[in-house]
């Protein structure tokens, strides 16, 4: 598959009308970093969504790019990093936008627990909302890793 070489949106922009943008599910690279097209659901939890804040896949959201960072909503399977505040999200309306997938991220909510540098970090129940926790369990799917504990920063690996 060869990727886009023009999109319609800049990876801060949001929008909440499908076509008005880029195609959810698209994948694009900008100085080695990837970065996905998702929409966002605000979730049961009616949460803020800012920017920095890690959003998992729904339920069987994967392949419908559908994400929140309501952990209570999803699959335990971390999306990415949102790259705008998503100030448009309300019960009725979902926003479409780009999330990162990978390198270096500084994230809005500080990590659920204590972190070192080094660490693996997952998104899932035990997390809490928009962000990450310390990897425990073989059942818990790793998405990045702790780079600076201190200034809640990572090193993402998310899934595609």
């Amino acid at each position: 598959m060869a990727l886009k070489a023009v999109y319609h949106t800049n990876l801060t922009d949001t929008w909440t009308n499908a076509a008005d943008g880029d195609p959810k599910g698209g994948i694009r690279m900008e100085n080695g970093i990837w970065y996905k097209c998702v929409e966002v659901d605000e979730g049961a939890g009616a949460l803020t969504h800012d920017a920095g804040d890690v959003v998992g896949y729904v339920s069987s959201g994967y392949d419908t790019h559908m994400c929140t960072g309501d952990v209570s909503d999803t699959d335990a399977v971390g999306a990415g990093v949102l790259l705008a505040d998503l100030d448009d999200l309300a019960a009725a309306t979902n926003v479409f936008c780009w999330i990162q997938l990978t390198g270096h991220m500084t994230l809005n909510t500080s990590f659920f627990s204590a972190t070192t540098a080094g660490q693996t970090l997952f998104f899932g129940i035990a997390t809490g909302d928009l962000t990450l926790d310390v990897v425990s369990a073989a059942t818990q799917f790793a998405v990045a890793t702790s780079f600076d504990d201190a200034n809640d920063e990572i090193i993402g690996h998310f899934p595609f």
